[in-house]
């Protein structure tokens, strides 16, 4: 049985350009490499996740170019058993 640590990240609002550089990289299907000094399992080198985007909620209303803000959960999942 393996233990794999889950980070899940919320923003209240988050706009289009800067869903779209997440929505990326979370589509190129690679491990990506997390650095947060708040987790101290992540500091350092960090680790290495897989990311999904679970959920985006529409927190503003508006079109998909101008004015248009999200709520957004990112879940980053660790590649690598801890144990």
């Amino acid at each position: 049985m393996g233990r794999k640590y889950r980070y899940i990240l919320h923003w209240d609002f988050m706009s289009v350009e800067d869903y779209d550089i997440i929505e990326t990289l979370v589509n190129s299907f690679s491990e990506l490499t997390f650095i947060w000094n708040r987790y101290p399992s992540a500091q350092g080198d960090g680790v290495h996740v897989w990311a999904t985007i679970p959920t985006r909620n529409p927190a503003t209303p508006g079109n998909q170019t101008t004015g248009f803000y999200s709520e957004v959960n990112l879940e980053l999942l660790e590649v690598e058993s801890r144990i």
